[in-house]
């Protein structure tokens, strides 16, 4: 549910922005979910030095990032009535979890596959099967760096449902149309995003 809504001065992928807007909002024990764009150890030092809790997608390709056999996935939780396996390990002493989606791991390696057997060429081929196995342990991987201090279930369930928020931004964006408002009063505002949420609520 939106629960405030503010105009953001400065970087949209700083934390200090982000730690700025949490101190106007009378809330306690804020856990911000951010996207591989947000990671940096400054970011994270920003977010503990200002009392904010995050949890954070990482990059498949970051050093710190952990990469291991589809076999090491020992343990599993049930989100939406599918399996899904999980590990955890640690980056200076903040807790790193790696989950894996089997069924996604089996749709990028169909499309691997699938562009070895289109390509044209023996060198387009070796060059496919060269990038295949470079990145098998890495199909079908998310990882997220925390210290919320909440379970790997958790965790996993609060960023998909950011996942959620960004669906309904872009069917505001692109299926209504809502993303220039053109409005010149904070009155005109709350009236537009009023509408805007009853439209979104249509469509939904």
């Amino acid at each position: 549910r939106p629960g405030f809504l503010q105009l953001l001065s400065g970087a949209t992928h700083s934390a200090q922005t982000i730690s700025h807007i949490v101190k106007e909002i009378p809330l306690q024990e804020v856990i911000a979910v951010l996207d591989k764009g947000f990671w940096s150890p400054q970011n994270v030092e920003t977010f503990e030095k200002e009392g904010v809790h995050y949890v954070m997608a990482l990059r498949r390709d970051l050093p710190i990032v952990d990469l291991r056999p589809h076999s090491e996935y020992s343990d599993y939780f049930i989100y939406r009535e599918h399996a899904q396996w999980w590990r955890q390990d640690k980056w200076q002493g903040r807790i790193i979890y790696h989950y894996l989606d089997k069924r996604i791991a089996d749709d990028e390696e169909s499309a691997y596959l699938r562009r070895v057997e289109n390509a044209e060429t023996q060198k387009e081929k070796r060059k496919i099967q060269r990038a295949y196995r470079q990145a098998r342990d890495s199909l079908g991987t998310l990882s997220l760096i925390t210290d919320s201090g909440l379970t790997a279930a958790e965790a996993y369930a609060l960023y998909k449902e950011r996942r959620e928020v960004e669906y309904a931004y872009d069917a505001l964006q692109n299926e209504l149309g809502a993303d220039v408002t053109w409005m010149r009063s904070k009155e005109s505002v709350t009236a537009y995003f009023f509408i805007a949420f009853l439209a979104l609520h249509l469509y939904s």
